[in-house]
């Protein structure tokens, strides 16, 4: 299960960051920041083994 943690984290920050490098769209790239926290804050408490 950590596997799929961080993977989605993976995912949800590397497409954050093409979004942040591009600078089209501010609002989408707002979402993506809070997605990319969530999928931060997941892969800690995976690594700790809250999940």
């Amino acid at each position: 299960m950590r596997v799929v943690y961080i993977l989605v984290a993976i995912v949800i920050i590397s497409g954050w960051l093409s979004f942040e490098t591009r600078k089209r769209n501010r609002a989408l790239s707002q979402v993506f920041l809070v997605f990319a926290l969530l999928a931060a804050y997941m892969l800690i408490a995976a690594a700790i083994g809250l999940y």
